[in-house]
């Protein structure tokens, strides 16, 4: 089994460290304002962003109906947030 988010944020960080990227702030610096070109470039294409939309709905669709109790976790999960309960 996998881990857990907690353990595999931990991790991914700890490997940063192991590899000297976080000590490269340009290196850190040039990635991040090349994904924010990108994201400018898709969110301004009407037609790429339906069917970034499309596609998503799409595969919660195809969820919903491979798992029953899928979105009564989604319901629930959405309403302990909205009350300000974590699960």
């Amino acid at each position: 089994m996998g881990m857990c988010k907690a353990c595999e944020k931990k991790r991914s960080y700890q490997g940063k460290i192991d590899s000297g990227y976080l000590d490269r702030p340009e290196v850190i610096a040039k990635r991040n304002l090349s994904s924010k070109i990108n994201k400018r470039k898709v969110l301004q294409d009407p037609a790429r962003r339906r069917a970034i939309y499309d596609a998503h709905n799409h595969r919660l669709k195809v969820r919903r109906k491979e798992d029953p109790e899928y979105y009564e976790r989604v319901i629930a999960s959405n309403r302990a947030r909205k009350e300000g309960i974590q699960l």
